[in-house]
């Protein structure tokens, strides 16, 4: 019954993630066109790039996408059951690929994309799959926000979006969940630095997404609650 579980969770995974690679495809279009009316010279080599992926309907990337999903469902179910609260889980994890392919591609986190997360995080609250209690819910939120407001004030890679995101989910994991997801978000940064220095493909001053590391942190931490 548990290996018939975890094949209807990657099948359902992958086939909403076909469907919601379509969609983030949608918002990246987007948000880059409404973005080069107001700077065209910036924008133009990404808008080229994402019409460019856009019209060739990439099916490898479909494919890639759908897979993570799928099986980023089966995980969330084998490591939580069958139950509501893996649900949950494993729609915040969808979000949060949309999230990253976003980021990925045009280095922009939508507006939608945050709204959508924190209303299934307030579902998540309000029907009591939170391990916290509504306070820590709320410290976790204003630990997130304080404790990446710095960097965005004094102009690093953080954006807007990341502050958005990063108060979200302090929300949903709550204190002191948020210290453990920041632990993994600075681990597999530090990781991937690691990689440019050794690869000789950037370094420590090298621009990156960073919607991927705090998705990871994010849902790692998440699924790692009791």
């Amino acid at each position: 019954m548990e290996i018939l579980n975890l094949i209807i969770a990657f099948l359902i995974g992958g086939f909403s993630g076909i469907i919601l690679f379509g969609l983030t495809l949608k918002l990246v279009s987007k948000k880059t066109d409404s973005t080069s009316q107001s700077n065209d010279n910036e924008i133009s080599g990404i808008l080229s790039e994402v019409k460019s992926y856009i019209s060739k309907k990439n099916r490898i990337a479909r494919i890639v996408f759908a897979s993570i999903n799928g099986l980023g469902w089966v995980i969330i179910v084998f490591l939580s059951g069958l139950s509501f609260r893996s649900l949950a889980i494993a729609i915040i994890f969808s979000i949060t690929l949309m999230i990253s392919t976003s980021d990925i591609k045009i280095r922009k986190i939508p507006n939608e994309l945050v709204l959508l997360t924190f209303v299934v995080t307030m579902i998540y609250i309000v029907f009591g799959f939170s391990k916290q209690s509504l306070v820590m819910n709320f410290i976790g939120f204003l630990a997130g926000t304080f404790l990446f407001s710095i960097p965005f004030i004094l102009k690093s890679e953080i954006g807007g979006g990341d502050i958005k995101l990063i108060a979200v989910m302090g929300l949903c994991l709550g204190y002191p969940g948020i210290l453990g997801a920041v632990m993994v978000l600075g681990g597999s940064v530090l990781i991937w630095f690691i990689y440019l220095l050794i690869s000789k493909k950037g370094g420590l001053k090298t621009s990156f997404a960073m919607g991927p590391f705090i998705s990871l942190g994010f849902i790692t931490t998440l699924l790692l609650q009791r």
